[in-house]
């Protein structure tokens, strides 16, 4: 019964700021890496079709007050 308590106190230790900020580059490098991975994988889906229409859309709306529909 102790060994799960052990786990969890250890869990929430204070932890070395290099460890941290590894842990934390790690993080932000696979965020890039996932954002850029779905990028692509629209682009290559829907081609410039997507990028295309949402500038397209972005002019319509610049050209509109709020709360209008395009």
């Amino acid at each position: 019964m102790a060994e799960p308590l052990k786990a969890t106190f250890f869990t929430f230790r204070r932890r070395e700021r290099g460890v941290l900020f590894g842990a934390t580059i790690s993080v932000a490098v696979l965020l890039v890496a996932l954002i850029v991975a779905f990028g692509v994988a629209v682009w290559a889906v829907m081609g410039q079709d997507y990028f295309a229409w949402t500038r397209q859309m972005a002019e319509v709306s610049a050209n509109k007050s709020p709360g209008t529909l395009p």
